[in-house]
């Protein structure tokens, strides 16, 4: 199925490979941690600036696990759509996870717009977790840091109730019907499942799939629990492409009166399809509302149901039942051949391509870099989450494939306390943020990193890349913010001899130091000469690194 010429576009094979000239100002970023206190500024000497942006526009995607732990050996891997010219840092196309990161870098030479956007799925899987299908989009904007948590199979999840059985087969088909019922107790959640006899099992390939017992497990989800997003596909209610009744394709923003992921496997294959369509049954929250009208549900309505496949990573309409009331609960009943996650939910609402939302603060005019969570509700429902690294030069950013009406953002520090509830503003109009200052008020800390090529001066070197620090003798990292060409000035760090790990993420390689203070002020120099930085157990490998980068130029 084709989906906006891009959705279901085959990854493009012609190359591995992006010829492009990179710096390899890793030892010039992560120098910058080894600093203690300041040095006299090199800028009197001869300056040449290089940049080591070679990749401008990218997608930032997190993974941790649902207690927000790393997650070991981690694949991620392009599913679909326009990804011929998506690369990581380093211009290849593997995307390790670094640091918990991974990068989608897009070639130079394309140039995306909000009207002409880069989209694409990608896979994230690890062994004894649920993969997560993500769709993701380059805008040229700046798109934050999308985290994805991965659950462990059959783990408690809040908002979602799970139901396993395992029923016996008759050379690989149904004998007498299989019933599956969960029963949240005092949640809204009344799920019914029903496999006729005389069914027989396929997997994605519609082969038939030959064993004597199948496999069962069913989780439905409460969308009106955040938490329940963390089995639904990209853990957002929002999609870049919806294949609609009419077989149109289009993005959009999902309402849920009901939802639930349903997996089966016979002898550790999947199932995908049946020879005879199955029964679901999906009792409705008694809470939803219709957008736009606030209306309740009520008997004899319509309303439709869409399912997704993670093979093509799309939402595609399945049907329209009606809605019944029976034994006092509302309830819709709607069968389907093929495995995958349903949602009942409010025609998929339109979307904008892409929510602008600009902030403004002192701290901002006052050179410091602050991370910002946004979060995007609507019909009290939380959409999606992004983390961004605000500064002077980034305090304009986007979020992507929200609803054009009754959208609400909630602003948070890194800690998690809500600093602000504003409306959206319509498409195409920036939503304006006033933020007020940090508190407790901390010291204003500044990073900056020069480097000296043997021969030839001070060369300003200017990475960028991800800081996360820790207080020393912590667990939990959390975001500093983006190095922007070699400098940060933050208010989230202690000049009072106060011990900070921190850990740089750069070019699909990462660097821990541990116990280091931070002064009002930390610049130093990488370079041979007297007070330069060379590396505390690494010298000579940096120094050959220093000299062969320093030859390129």
């Amino acid at each position: 199925m084709h989906i906006d010429g891009k959705i279901n576009k085959p990854i493009h094979k012609k190359t591995n490979t992006m010829k492009l000239k990179f710096y390899k100002p890793y030892i010039f970023a992560l120098a910058l941690l080894a600093l203690g206190g300041s040095c006299q500024s090199p800028l009197k000497d001869f300056n040449l600036v290089v940049s080591s942006n070679v990749i401008k526009d990218r997608a930032t995607i997190k993974v941790l696990d649902a207690a927000g732990a790393s997650i070991p050996n981690v694949s991620i891997k392009l599913l679909a759509g326009d990804t011929e010219d998506v690369y990581n840092e380093q211009g290849y196309k593997s995307f390790p996870l670094v640091g918990d990161l991974v990068v989608f870098g897009l070639d130079p030479k394309r140039t995306p717009t909000t009207t002409v956007p880069v989209e694409f799925t990608i896979e994230i899987s690890a062994a004894g977790y649920y993969k997560q299908i993500v769709p993701l989009s380059i805008t040229g904007e700046q798109m934050g840091i999308h985290e994805i948590r991965l659950v462990k199979e059959l783990s408690n999840v809040e908002g979602v109730v799970v139901a396993t059985q395992t029923a016996a087969l008759v050379g690989g088909v149904t004998n007498k019907e299989i019933a599956v019922n969960l029963d949240g107790g005092d949640s809204y959640i009344d799920m019914k499942l029903n496999i006729p006899a005389g069914t027989s099992f396929q997997d994605a390939n519609g082969k038939i799939i030959s064993g004597g017992l199948v496999n069962i497990a069913v989780q439905a989800l409460d969308t009106d629990q955040p938490g329940s997003l963390a089995l639904f596909p990209g853990q957002s209610l929002t999609a870049n492409a919806i294949v609609m009744p009419d077989g149109s394709q289009r993005s959009g923003v999902f309402n849920p009166a009901a939802s639930a992921v349903i997996n089966m496997s016979i002898n550790g294959v999947k199932v995908r399809k049946f020879s005879n369509p199955i029964q679901i049954s999906f009792g409705l929250n008694p809470d939803f509302r219709y957008s736009g009208t606030n209306q309740g549900l009520a008997s004899g309505q319509q309303m439709p149901v869409y399912s997704f496949t993670d093979e093509d990573g799309f939402w595609a309409y399945q049907s329209t039942p009606t809605v019944q009331l029976v034994d006092g609960q509302f309830r819709l009943v709607f069968g389907t051949d093929h495995l995958s996650t349903f949602v009942a939910t409010q025609d998929p609402a339109a979307t904008c391509i892409s929510s602008v939302i600009e902030f403004q603060a002192d701290w901002i005019n006052q050179g410091l870099t602050y991370p910002i969570v946004v979060e995007a509700w609507a019909n009290g429902i939380l959409l999606t989450t992004r983390t961004f690294s605000i500064d002077q030069d980034t305090k304009t950013v986007a979020l992507g494939y929200l609803p054009s009406q009754g959208l609400t953002y909630r602003i948070k520090n890194s800690a998690g306390t809500i600093l602000k509830e504003v409306s959206a503003a319509a498409c195409g109009t920036s939503t304006l943020v006033q933020l007020g200052n940090p508190t407790p008020p901390l010291d204003k800390v500044t990073l900056q990193l020069y480097v000296r090529c043997p021969g030839k001066g001070i060369i300003t070197v200017l990475p960028s890349f991800q800081l996360y620090y820790r207080l020393t003798g912590s667990n939990t990292w959390l975001y500093l913010g983006q190095v922007d060409k070699g400098l940060i000035s933050t208010a989230m760090l202690k000049s009072d001899g106060t011990k900070y790990d921190f850990r740089a993420i750069y070019n699909g390689k990462t660097k821990v130091v541990n116990g280091k203070t931070v002064q009002k002020d930390n610049s130093g120099t990488i370079g041979i000469n007297p007070g330069d930085i060379i590396g505390e157990k690494a010298g000579a490998t940096n120094l050959a690194i220093l000299v062969e980068e320093c030859n390129k130029l």
